[in-house]
């Protein structure tokens, strides 16, 4: 069976949804890729306290009789006070086994699930620099093999998540600005833009994307699922995001909107080579950055070996040392 992978991206991106059924969207769209019959979930969490982990929003679906998802979420929280595991697990992870993540910390939680007939947990999870995020987890009855396609597929989710969860957050408090977006319609006409959306280089780039977008979501959805995941990154040239809009006599328009994390600010890197930095401080590769910020995976090399030079390091793990140092 081909999964569509867009059908998840898009209830990311339903962005006038409060939080707890943004979350239910979420848990629908992939139920049919994450549920093995024996349940899923779905946790909205702030770990930006490198210190704690704080639950903000908790939804079990399915599951056998006697697994507690909620005691398992407070164990989870209670037994992970040390600022390592929580970056390592909630900041950095985007797909894992529980088993992996997890087992040597909580063995008695995954040796009680066993005893339900749930071998492990296939954890995805959408974060960036801020350490907010969502993290889904599906239950598996058998054992599991993470393969390297599932596992690159599973990241590109992430990706999106983090996207999609941060601007539903910024919503929530504050409308989006109108003076940094652009309108544009399916066909890629650009009907209105302000502030940087209006330089030509940008109105290209977001022209592009949204036409890209809408071949992910036409044939190439059911037709190559996968492929169709590859296209629609997170990000449009690491500032904008799209989503749907409809206006009042129910014609559809792609707005970009701006929708970057918020990263540390060394003055002496630019925006650019912050995001980056801030991005590859998670542990994530290159190509992975690329997907996440809508650059290529050059531009992220170039971005990282310039903040090098103005660091007066070589090597990345030095570059990373000296960043995190001054956060």
């Amino acid at each position: 069976m081909r999964l569509d992978w867009v059908s998840i991206i898009e209830s990311a991106y339903r962005v006038d949804l409060d939080e707890e059924s943004w979350l239910s969207g979420v848990l629908e769209a992939s139920r049919p890729a994450l549920d093995r019959g024996v349940g899923m979930a779905g946790l909205l969490y702030d770990a930006s306290n490198r210190d704690s982990l704080v639950p903000l929003r908790f939804i079990a679906v399915g599951g056998p009789d006697g697994v507690s998802p909620e005691l398992c979420v407070r164990q989870i929280q209670e037994g992970a006070p040390d600022a390592e595991f929580l970056e390592r697990t909630f900041g950095r992870l985007q797909c894992d086994l529980v088993s992996r993540t997890f087992g040597q910390r909580f063995p008695e939680v995954l040796s009680h699930l066993k005893q339900l007939g749930i071998k492990d947990m296939l954890a995805v999870n959408g974060t960036d620099p801020s350490g907010i995020g969502c993290f889904l987890t599906g239950n598996l009855p058998r054992r599991p093999v993470l393969s390297d396609g599932l596992h690159t597929t599973w990241s590109r989710i992430a990706a999106h998540l983090a996207a999609g969860y941060r601007l539903q957050r910024r919503i929530a408090t504050e409308p989006p600005p109108a003076d940094d977006q652009a309108v544009i319609t399916p066909g890629g006409k650009t009907e209105h833009a302000e502030g940087e959306a209006k330089e030509r280089a940008a109105r290209e780039a977001i022209r592009s994307a949204v036409m890209t977008l809408e071949h992910a979501r036409g044939r190439m959805r059911r037709e190559d699922p996968p492929e169709a995941l590859r296209r629609w990154r997170a990000l449009v040239d690491a500032r904008w995001t799209l989503v749907d809009h409809f206006d009042t006599d129910g014609r559809r328009y792609v707005i970009a909107t701006r929708n970057d994390a918020k990263v540390p600010k060394p003055p002496e890197l630019s925006q650019r080579e912050r995001q980056v930095l801030a991005y590859a401080s998670m542990g994530h590769s290159n190509k992975v950055i690329a997907y996440e910020l809508g650059l290529s995976a050059s531009t992220v090399r170039v971005l990282l070996g310039r903040a090098a030079q103005k660091f007066g390091v070589r090597g990345r793990r030095h570059l990373l040392d000296r960043f995190r140092s001054i956060r």
